[in-house]
């Protein structure tokens, strides 16, 4: 009974030890997120008179290539707008139909039209309001901007309606690396004091309930207020991660954002029409930033040209390439597509600028006992070998599914790191610096440890004695050995029982019966003859965990 409770004892305490405390929760706030109000009006007449305010529009129309429309609005005191170009985002050649872009207006009541640069035929006026709608508070954690990964506006915090994406069957997301990123412009409204987020709301509705998407197009859009807002879903981030748009292994969600290049690339729009204006250098800056950050994690030239290739479609492009260079459009307008060579220039200087890292990462064992522990090490300098104090870093651990930040840490004053961690199976780690104003992101080797099955093994019944051996009478014909095995799950428990003759040899026996599965077991081992016997129990290994085995069982049965 001694060895039940102490075996009990000891389960708990492996369980206890390898229990992860819960991190605390990083900082958040709440919002208020206006649920989308959205009507159409089909073969819509000159003058039009809405539901609701509308604070965006989005026109389409039938006509020839050289068609245009312009627009204006009526204001609730009844005060008409000046006429505008609705510009176009898309124009299709089969079916001749023209779209703009999503429009960003002043609540108006009332919408006219009228065209331009030849006929126009079965307009159809999509229009919502994504400011005045029934509100709900929403609880949102705060993104963090770690070194010069440049800061994202989450779709949670834009107030993205999760309710109208699709994320399954035919819409489950695909990841493939990336090769390639490619600039647009939205072709909507450039008023400067139009609600960025209010306009990913109305691009989000647009894009999933009229065009009839999965999600959002665009991997990421950047704002009129110079933010760079996360576009299409790519995975649930953790609290306080800047939304990458990548799987876990850094592959990038495919949008749809260019028609046979949307695998592999990145598309990052410009939230307005750039056709006839220049870009607003906040957005210039921002959009810098943001193709800096991923030429940079993907090891993409922003200065060079490769040949872009998919399962359909193969060409020869900038990396960083407008949106005109891979299909028939006017996209992303005039002005910027004429200052990307300059772009280039600027991304590949901003990335140049900043001196290399190296990050090393040691474990003082590679292989432990299940419910042990391993040191994590680390030592982060430049590309002189200096030490980098007061850097913040992430070690990242990737298990069964995919990498996640296990921890954020900061280096010492000699550079170094450190972290205890007790994996519960096998896992492999790795140190990852985001980079900073002067020095450029970096990643360690990747350290994998291993984790063994824990098995315990122990007699049933007899009496103390003769050294090592726990004696039984004569009369026994079974044994009952008993224990436990960790981690618990469907893995196999083995015993192998040896004779042990007095010259110091051993020979095996041969035990019948089926495996035993992992958590307390129990088995009765004949015994045929008298003499001195040796146990082992053996926890198999399996796709996760190492081979454990018992530290002997010795019992010996007395002559007549």
């Amino acid at each position: 009974m001694r060895h039940r409770r102490w075996a009990a004892a000891a389960l708990v305490a492996l369980l206890v030890a390898g229990a992860a405390p819960l991190a605390a929760s990083p900082r958040a706030r709440t919002i208020r997120i206006p649920r989308t109000l959205a009507a159409a009006v089909e073969n819509a007449p000159r003058a039009v008179s809405l539901r609701f305010p509308a604070t965006h529009v989005v026109f389409e129309w039938s006509g020839p290539r050289r068609s245009a429309l312009d627009y204006r609005t009526i204001g609730p005191d009844g005060v008409r707008s000046a006429w505008t170009e609705a510009g176009i985002d898309d124009f299709d050649a089969e079916t001749r139909r023209h779209v703009t872009g999503v429009l960003a207006i002043r609540r108006a009541v009332g919408l006219e039209w009228r065209n331009t640069g030849g006929p126009v035929e079965d307009v159809r006026i999509d229009y919502m309001n994504t400011l005045d709608g029934p509100a709900v508070e929403r609880r949102v954690p705060l993104t963090a901007r770690a070194g010069a990964t440049p800061a994202v506006v989450s779709r949670a915090e834009w107030g993205a309606d999760e309710s109208i994406t699709r994320k399954s069957g035919s819409c489950a997301r695909e990841f493939a690396p990336v090769q390639q990123l490619f600039v647009h412009h939205t072709a909507g409204s450039n008023s400067a004091t139009q609600d960025s987020a209010a306009t990913m709301r109305a691009i989000l509705h647009y894009h999933v309930k009229t065009n009839g998407w999965c999600d959002i197009g665009y991997n990421f859009v950047i704002g009129r207020d110079g933010r760079i807002y996360e576009g299409r879903w790519s995975r649930t981030h953790a609290p306080g991660e800047t939304p990458t748009g990548e799987d876990d292994l850094g592959r990038g969600v495919v949008g749809a954002h260019v028609a046979g290049y949307n695998t592999g690339s990145v598309g990052v729009s410009l939230m307005g029409n750039f056709e006839t204006q220049a870009l607003p250098a906040t957005m210039r800056s921002a959009l810098v930033d943001f193709l800096a950050w991923k030429a940079e994690r993907h090891g993409l030239d922003p200065t060079g040209k490769h040949t872009f290739r998919n399962g359909t479609s193969s060409r020869e492009l900038h990396y960083i390439a407008g949106h005109r260079d891979a299909g028939s459009t006017a996209c992303p307008g005039a002005y910027v597509y004429a200052d990307l060579p300059k772009i280039r220039r600027d991304v590949k200087a901003r990335m140049t600028n900043r001196t290399s890292v190296t990050i090393s990462l040691r474990s003082d064992r590679s292989r432990i006992d299940y419910g042990g522990s391993v040191t994590l090490s680390g030592l982060l300098t430049d590309a002189s070998g200096l030490p980098l104090p007061g850097r913040e870093l992430a070690v990242y651990r990737r298990g069964a599914d995919a990498w996640k930040v296990k921890k954020r840490l900061t280096t010492g004053a000699d550079g170094s790191f450190s972290l205890t961690v007790r994996p519960t199976a096998e896992v492999s780690y790795r140190a990852d610096f985001a980079g900073d104003e002067a020095l450029r992101p970096g990643k360690s080797a990747v350290r994998t440890i291993a984790v063994r099955h824990v098995v315990a093994a122990f007699v049933e019944g007899g009496r103390s004695g003769d050294g090592a051996y726990t004696r039984f009478p004569p009369d026994t014909t079974s044994v009952v050995l008993y224990g436990w095995g960790l981690p618990k799950h469907q893995a196999e428990i083995r015993i192998r029982l040896f004779r042990v003759f007095t010259d110091g040899t051993q020979r095996r026996v041969r035990i019948d019966g089926t495996p035993l599965l992992s958590g307390e077991w129990q088995l009765a081992v004949p015994v045929r003859t008298p003499g001195r016997y040796k146990a082992v129990a053996r926890f198999n290994a399996d796709d996760r965990h190492l081979l454990g085995k018992s530290d002997p069982v010795r019992f010996r049965v007395r002559r007549g």
